[in-house]
């Protein structure tokens, strides 16, 4: 009797082992960033880092797994052990950048799972001043008159300006070549001197900076309304109706991750993404308006933009060589 009394205190113990390690967290969180640093997805990463870390009571480490236009860290997430413990803060180029593989390295819709929706932003339609057209019926115009004659800049294969632009091109029947540039300050320097005449920008201090001192010229911004980003700036959806892109930026997990999980994450992510002083900073740091979608939306909008680019990608004939 004491053997077998000895035998199931044993047991017990090392069930309750086994228990302690499968609560969720059981050790530190990395949160991968699949860009450099400095980027929205990065800023936003750093942000979620100290609160996020002080909810769980384990560290939160940012790791930034930067290339392909993000399709590097992307597919280390989705390979990683769906536990809660690897998170992606992914955005547009997460579904748009690996359309255009030949053998993609993960599926969107099956890999990842939507937790926490950040916010996003409309970006703005720039053009170097050399090209005749100062708002968006003129630029149409211009394009269709001279097919093929624009060239267009890209962040690379993908992106949001790549992916936004050829959309402009399927809603308007015009045709313009797409110039891939490694990042967005080396497109951004080629449109300044006029190596290219057009690149979607996001909206942000330099890129304002650059329209105030005449350098760059605002055609439109791509929101379907008029934009507190852009107050005063004519919308792509004027000229071109129905056209809405914006780029935006997410909490995702591995595909596999159990819900239970996955619950702990979004609740602890929604207060603090809820706080006055998230939402302020996130405003003043980046331009984001508060979010508005509960993780059900959340995951609707990205099936939404998944069908909506994959479209896109298709219809345009967007694999890269």
């Amino acid at each position: 009797m004491i053997k077998k009394l000895v035998f199931l205190n044993l047991l017990l113990a090392l069930t309750g082992v086994t228990h302690a390690t499968d609560v969720f967290p059981s050790k530190p969180i990395t949160i991968v960033v699949p860009f450099a640093a400095g980027g929205p997805n990065d800023v936003l990463a750093r942000m979620l880092q100290d609160p996020l870390g002080k909810a769980f009571g384990q560290p939160v480490v940012i790791e930034n797994k930067v290339g392909a236009t993000g399709i590097i860290g992307t597919q280390f997430v989705k390979n990683a052990k769906p536990d809660g413990h690897t998170l992606l803060v992914g955005g547009t180029s997460t579904i748009t950048a690996v359309m255009v593989q030949k053998k993609p390295s993960y599926d969107p819709a099956k890999d990842l799972v939507p937790l926490n929706f950040f916010g996003g932003f409309p970006v703005i339609v720039l053009a170097n001043p050399s090209l005749p057209a100062k708002n968006m019926k003129e630029l149409i115009d211009y394009a269709k008159a001279n097919p093929g004659v624009i060239n267009y800049g890209t962040s690379g294969p993908g992106a949001i300006s790549h992916f936004g632009t050829e959309l402009l091109s399927q809603k308007t029947g015009i045709s313009m070549q797409a110039i891939p540039y490694q990042g967005t300050a080396p497109v951004m320097i080629a449109l300044l001197q006029g190596d290219i005449k057009l690149h979607l920008a996001a909206p942000t201090a330099a890129v304002t900076s650059y329209i105030a001192a005449g350098r760059l010229r605002a055609l439109a911004i791509t929101s379907p309304k008029p934009a507190e980003i852009a107050p005063g700036l004519a919308t792509v959806a004027e000229t071109v109706p129905g056209y809405s892109v914006q780029s935006w930026f997410g909490l995702l997990a591995p595909a596999g991750t159990p819900p239970d999980v996955l619950a702990k994450i979004e609740a602890a992510v929604t207060t603090i993404t809820s706080s006055p002083q998230w939402k302020e900073k996130v405003w003043t740091s980046l331009g984001l308006p508060a979010h508005s979608l509960d993780r059900q939306q959340f995951r609707d909008y990205f099936a939404s933009e998944i069908k909506l680019w994959s479209e896109v990608a298709n219809k345009g004939a967007l694999i890269s060589e």
